[in-house]
């Protein structure tokens, strides 16, 4: 399995979303690593782990394999971030090895029960309209609902490049059916023996994709948690709004170090909800992002022709 280090300080363990790898923190790891240890790597059959079995895309395999990325890097103990349905792969983890576990931050994560759907109302009839489509017609229809409406509009090529991204690191139709079966069939756990650990929950305020049912069940099975809304974004916030989610994420992290001066950083909205932004961390993204530091250049795909 490919793992990577990125930086020092305290370490913090990314999980990827479903059929996704190291490459979809493109946005997190050039900031964060100049305050953390971060800590990336492409789970079993994605990208530049692409040759393991698919015996290995099972829901324990994945939990051992986010196991795996912290005994080869010879960490003992971390804070874990995981996107979309690694939230399940996360879980899992802290839940079989809470030593290894300081600190849990889940983003668009839920916890679905046997009469729970996964997806909300709006994207199941998408997928049922585009079911005739081609694979990369779909993958851009959906896409384009899990992003916050207008997110297009305000960033020009954006989606072309995230999908010109996902298509250079997709993985193999077998791989991507193994990781959807494994999904299916997870099993919610009691959350119990989590209590105590510190949990951050971080939402897109505009998320149209998943069932609202989803979050609201982990928000319960997690009622010590810390519930965040990050604004003008959908269920990919960590792309969306890179500013708001890495400042949510490494206040988080230092609060363990200096609980006064983390805390002192959050701001309260005038409806009470504490957002995971400001004006003076947007205003350092934007001069990180003027960097020349982005390992992954992104090419734009050609624009798909209306049937």
């Amino acid at each position: 399995m490919h793992v990577e280090v990125h930086g020092e300080g305290p370490t913090v363990l990314l999980i990827p979303g479903a059929n996704m790898g190291a490459w979809s923190w493109f946005r997190q790891v050039p900031p964060m690593q100049r305050l953390a240890r971060v800590l990336t790597y492409d789970p079993p059959g994605i990208g530049r782990s692409s040759e393991e079995a698919l015996a290995k895309c099972t829901r324990p395999a994945q939990t051992e394999a986010a196991l795996d990325a912290l005994r080869s890097t010879d960490t003992a103990s971390c804070t874990v971030v995981a996107a979309n349905e690694g939230g399940f792969v996360a879980l899992d983890l802290a839940l079989a090895h809470p030593e290894c576990v300081e600190r849990l931050v889940l983003l668009e994560a839920g916890l679905a029960g046997a009469a729970e759907a996964w997806l909300s109302a709006e994207a199941q009839a998408l997928n049922d309209a585009v079911a005739q489509l081609s694979p990369a017609d779909r993958r851009r229809c959906e896409v384009g609902l899990q992003l916050a409406p207008g997110f297009i509009k305000r960033n020009p090529g954006s989606l072309d490049r995230l999908l010109e991204t996902y298509e250079a690191n997709a993985p193999r139709a077998e791989v991507a059916a193994a990781y959807a079966e494994a999904a299916e069939a997870w099993v919610a756990p009691s959350l119990q023996g989590l209590a105590g650990m510190p949990v951050l929950l971080l939402s897109g305020e505009e998320d149209r994709y998943q069932a609202p049912g989803m979050q609201n069940a982990l928000a319960r099975a997690l009622p010590w948690a810390r519930r965040e809304v990050v604004t003008q974004c959908g269920y990919l916030p960590h792309l969306e709004r890179a500013d708001a989610v890495n400042r949510a994420v490494m206040t988080f992290v230092q609060e363990a170090m200096s609980p006064a001066s983390a805390a002192a950083r959050w701001r309260t909205d005038a409806r009470g909800q504490r957002l995971a932004a400001d004006d003076a961390w947007a205003a350092r993204q934007a001069e990180l992002d003027a960097r020349p530091a982005n390992p992954l250049p992104l090419v734009p795909l050609p624009k798909v022709a209306r049937r």
